[in-house]
């Protein structure tokens, strides 16, 4: 095979991903917003009865996970719903024995996956429904059961649960369900702890089905076959079933297609005796992924996967010729420099973080996955016969997994460990790989020129050259990890964060400060982790500067508890888990066990607490930018309530004004509109999440906000927020932006003038 021909699946596949003309629909495919109207409909009804064939079946922590299709759904008023094969509903069950082809008729709640309402946030809807699964049934009752026929998913399904359940003997809980997630791809019984060390290590792709693992089965089965004196063609036709059986057994995901189809054409290569070009290989199986599905093009497993092969295949090389290294350390470094650039674009773009240290971490871990495989799937199968047995093949394990953990608290301690980036701009990334190829191609082409040049000449450029190499990588470094990194703030960004029933209120300041004005919610689990991390990291705030909390209720202050207890203090006193946060600002409080827990956590992470109260302002560094000015309460007339002793916060950039009321509400409202103090502001968050308590007509005539902005819960039993208030912001001439119905607020001003809009526009259904 020609390079062209590569040259010509690439150009292809790019086409294809940003003009979405791949995999065209057909009337059997209907559209994604026929997908959304579709769970719309059946989001109404409580209760369900669903028919329909098990298509996957993934162990987790709760039993099984199942994704069911061929469905036929029975609603609340009697009424059918028969929808496409493709479609599909995800059902957990504690029932254990379910296997692909059986025939369920299950009742339960349907409800759909909820999409992302801020930035950063992980899209749910958007990627479920990418993969046709149009909801999840919540508490499902199994009311009939009729087994499937034999069939090869069928004996598949059966032997990965047999392995998964014989690590669990062999090797004990922890270890066991991190060696299924390696070996087998059941990802849903690893712990999270691990998960998260992991990822934050840099090494998490070893839990992704690819190149190593069908290595490791495909070609160790052929070099095997070759021994026993197997000719060519039987070797890999035979390496080529078992690598596509496992491919089928842990799931086929992007990167496990990927492998398999590269290494189709590696065996192909075998047979013909022509050799194998890994950059054709690469061009034909991304052209048959997108082609496949035009949806896959826009999955990080696409892009992490292709990128990394492409860093081996053809960055690596063009480094180490460049830099003259010969010793094999050394062409390992670079390589892993080399996979660590090419990928880095894709890993911000995905996870807006990245791990340098993983390019050192991972000499050591990958040459240790292939014993750490053999010996895993030696001791699952062996212990299928005997537990003792396989629980002596897998020593290596427990040392192996051991040394992991033990290098990413390691890795976690070096300055830098986590480099929170934020979402690189597509031109960025465009001009990223211009700047890095173009250099290298530069470098590698005046290398070529010295050695054209007569002998003394050469021997000088030699000379040259062992300097100038390694010079020309380190400047192409920088300035590439400039490009992604740094990004000046010029203007005032506010995004008030769409948290359920709760608050939180991410502010970009420029010069660089970054504010968090409180951090909670009721109605969402795990609120930091999931929804305000996942924002603050979006933009690349590696540090938040000031944390305040208006009161101690919950809603408020719960996301800023979970932060600080996750909280680990390494090199500098900065965060090992990538935001680092200077200062909590807290206001006085009249209950001396209001924020005791997080004045306990912040001294124990060396976090300086503030207290600010009415008069009280925090300003730029030249004083003249922005301010952000404490408008009450006072410490000496608390009366007590924590709504009503909430911290009234005024943020000025230039002419622009934005007033944070917490939970304010009436009473506290009039003192604060007849202390004298002026309260006119452009935008108004408004106090107590829309309440009928808060936002009196005294209180909005002194305020007169063009935008007010309400976050609370779409569903709440509180009535948030009341008609009455609504009525009165409208009244007031104000524009009402609800983090209900648009997700996250976003602000942007100048200091002259200001834009407001919401992160997502309804979706209009047919």
């Amino acid at each position: 095979m020609k390079r062209p021909l590569a040259i010509l699946c690439m150009v292809s596949v790019i086409w294809m991903a940003v003009s979405g003309t791949a995999g065209k629909r057909t009337e059997d495919s209907p559209p994604f917003l026929t997908k959304c109207a579709v769970s719309k409909a059946l989001a109404g009804d409580t209760q369900v009865i669903v028919q329909g064939t098990v298509k996957t079946c993934d162990m987790v922590s709760a039993g099984l996970r199942l994704s069911v299709n061929q469905l036929s759904i029975q609603k609340k008023d009697k009424s059918v719903l028969s929808l496409s094969s493709e479609y599909k509903i995800t059902i957990t069950t504690e029932q254990t024995d379910l296997l692909p082809g059986d025939r369920l008729t299950v009742k339960g709640e349907f409800a759909e996956h909820e999409a992302a309402g801020n930035p950063g946030e992980f899209d749910a809807q958007s990627y479920y429904l990418s993969d046709d699964v149009i909801g999840t049934l919540w508490e499902p009752e199994i009311l009939d059961r009729q087994k499937g026929n034999i069939s090869v998913s069928r004996m598949l399904a059966q032997l990965r649960r047999e392995l998964t359940d014989s690590y669990g003997r062999v090797l004990g809980e922890k270890p066991a369900g991190t060696m299924a997630a390696i070996s087998l791809g059941e990802k849903g019984l690893m712990q999270r702890e691990w998960k998260t060390l992991y990822q934050e290590g840099g090494i998490a792709h070893i839990f992704a089905v690819s190149g190593l693992h069908v290595s490791l089965v495909g070609m160790g089965l052929f070099r095997f076959l070759r021994r026993l004196r197997c000719s060519y063609v039987p070797s890999a036709v035979l390496a080529g079933a078992a690598v596509f059986l496992y491919g089928l057994m842990t799931g086929f995901g992007i990167s496990a297609m990927r492998a398999v189809f590269m290494f189709f054409v590696w065996a192909g290569a075998q047979i013909s005796g022509r050799k194998n070009d890994t950059m054709t290989a690469v061009a034909l199986a991304a052209a048959v992924i997108v082609c496949q599905d035009h949806r896959n093009a826009g999955q990080s497993p696409f892009w992490l996967s292709f990128c990394a092969v492409l860093s081996v295949a053809a960055l690596a090389p063009a480094v180490q010729e460049l830099c003259g290294v010969r010793s094999r350390a050394g062409n390992a470094v670079l390589s892993g420099c080399a996979v660590w650039l090419g990928t880095l674009p894709c890993t911000l773009y995905f996870f807006y973080q990245s791990a340098p240290w993983s390019i050192l971490l991972n000499l050591a871990v990958i040459p240790l996955m292939t014993i750490l495989m053999i010996s895993g799937l030696a001791a699952s199968v062996t212990g299928l016969v005997s537990i003792a047995a396989g629980t002596f093949l897998a020593a290596p394990v427990h040392y192996l997994l051991a040394l992991f953990e033990w290098l990413c608290r390691i890795q976690q301690r070096l300055p830098n460990a986590l480099w929170v980036a934020g979402r690189p701009a597509l031109w960025r990334i465009v001009l990223y790989y211009v700047v890095l190829i173009a250099t290298l191609q530069w470098g590698l082409f005046q290398k070529k020129c010295a050695g054209r040049k007569r002998k003394k000449a050469e021997e000088n450029a030699q000379r040259l050259q062992k300097l100038t190499g390694p010079v020309l990588c380190i400047v192409t470094t920088v300035l590439c990890v400039l490009l992604m990194g740094v990004r000046p703030q010029r203007e005032l960004q506010v995004l008030s964060l769409d948290v359920g029933q709760g608050d939180c209120a991410l502010v970009r300041l420029p010069q660089g400060t970054n504010c968090l004005i409180d951090a909670g919610s009721t109605s969402k689990k795990k609120v930091w982790e999931y929804v305000i991390s996942q924002s603050v990291k979006y933009y690349g705030a590696a540090t938040l500067d000031y944390i305040f909390l208006s009161h101690a209720d919950q809603d408020h202050i719960n996301g800023a508890e979970e932060f600080l207890e996750s909280y680990e203090c390494g090199p500098g006193g900065k965060n090992v888990h990538g935001i680092t946060v200077k200062h909590l600002v807290l206001p006085p409080s009249a209950d001396r066990e209001d924020f005791a827990r997080l004045k306990e956590l912040a001294n124990e992470k060396e976090i300086e607490v503030l207290s600010m109260e009415a008069g009280d302002r925090i300003t730029a560094k030249d004083g003249r930018l922005w301010e952000i000015s404490c408008l009450a309460p006072d410490a000496e007339k608390l009366c007590g309530e924590s709504n009503e002793d909430s911290m009234v916060l005024m943020l000025t950039y230039g002419r622009f004004r934005m007033l944070f009321t917490g939970d304010l509400e009436k009473e506290a409202e009039k003192r604060l509109a007849q202390s004298g103090t002026k309260l006119r502001a452009d935008v108004l968050k408004v106090g107590h999440h829309g309440s009928a308590g808060a936002s009196s007509d005294e209180f909005l005539e002194q305020v007169q906000p063009q935008v007010a902005v309400i976050s609370c819960a779409e569903v709440n039993r509180y009535g948030h927020p009341s008609r009455e208030t609504l009525k009165r912001l409208e009244d007031a001439g104000s524009r009402i932006l609800q983090t209900p119905q648009g997700g996250a607020v976003m602000i942007r001003s100048n200091g002259r003038t200001f834009l407001a809009d919401t992160f997502r526009k309804p979706i209009v259904l047919p």
